[in-house]
């Protein structure tokens, strides 16, 4: 059953990372990511990739790294609050920025050049 608190969580992640003030990483599973707090930590993942709309898995561990709870979009989701959408949009900043999509992006554009101006 779903909480308020989980809720609460998902939002303040949420806007933190789009606002910038998250940075995800890499973790040794594919399609993993993870922010680490003073004692604790959050995976962020998504379950069922392949469907059409998979679900998208948050993890909390403790200070020595145990798994203490988990919950999906489906979990927390109420008539309210659009748990898909928000988490989903986490998901996909959280993989761009621990997989450095921007500085791929940027660097293939510098060695491509400018775009040329037809005549």
């Amino acid at each position: 059953m779903a909480t308020e608190k989980q809720r609460i969580l998902v939002n303040r992640l949420a806007s933190r990372t789009e606002a910038g003030y998250i940075h995800w990483e890499e973790t040794e599973i594919e399609g993993v990511f993870q922010v680490s707090f003073s004692s604790s930590s959050v995976q962020i993942s998504l379950q069922g990739a392949n469907t059409p709309e998979p679900d998208v898995v948050i993890r909390l561990f403790n200070a020595e790294g145990k798994h203490v709870d988990e919950f999906s979009d489906r979990d927390v989701a109420d008539g309210d609050f659009p748990a898909y959408r928000i988490m989903y949009e986490m998901f996909e900043t959280a993989r761009s920025q621990a997989l450095g999509v921007e500085q791929v992006l940027d660097s293939l554009l510098a060695d491509l050049g400018p775009e040329e101006v037809p005549f």
